[in-house]
């Protein structure tokens, strides 16, 4: 995980070096990859609020640090927003140290399939914040890495 986390923080490129790195290296045995959609995303209207939404989270996830990584977007413009991330975590299962974070339960949880090549585009469009997102209409505005 930490060295993951340091080819992330220091790649130039992270479509061309960073993610081909995660996914050579990967440990299917050891950890698993999760994207995650937010269950309210008709509810978000305002950036500002959603960026806090965010923030927050992220801020609530210091007790995953060792156990995780993550991205978390927010697509489109007021008023339609929506929150996508994806996380890598040690282990077949979400921890139960994530499960224990209050907005957990305000996602939608998925497991990804390392052997999907359209689940490895999604991967690492998160990954680069842009991309197609597996056909996302809304683009990215801004987001968040957990590390």
């Amino acid at each position: 995980m930490d060295e993951w986390k340091r080819v992330y923080s220091n790649s130039k490129d992270i479509r061309k070096d960073a993610a081909p790195w995660l996914f050579t290296n990967f440990d299917k045995d050891g950890y698993s990859l999760w994207f995650a959609e937010y269950k309210f995303n008709a509810e978000l209207e305002k950036l500002f609020m959603t960026c806090n939404l965010v923030g927050g989270f992220i801020q609530r996830l210091d007790p995953v640090r060792k156990y995780g990584f993550g991205t978390v977007l927010i697509f489109g413009e007021e008023p339609k927003l929506e929150i996508g991330g994806c996380f890598l975590f040690r282990g077949n299962e979400v921890p139960q140290v994530m499960k224990d974070v209050e907005d957990y339960e305000l996602y939608n949880w998925s497991k990804v399939d390392i052997n999907n090549p359209a689940h490895r585009e999604l991967v690492t469009d998160y990954l680069v914040w842009e991309g197609n997102f597996g056909g996302k209409t809304l683009k990215v505005n801004q987001g968040k890495t957990f590390k």
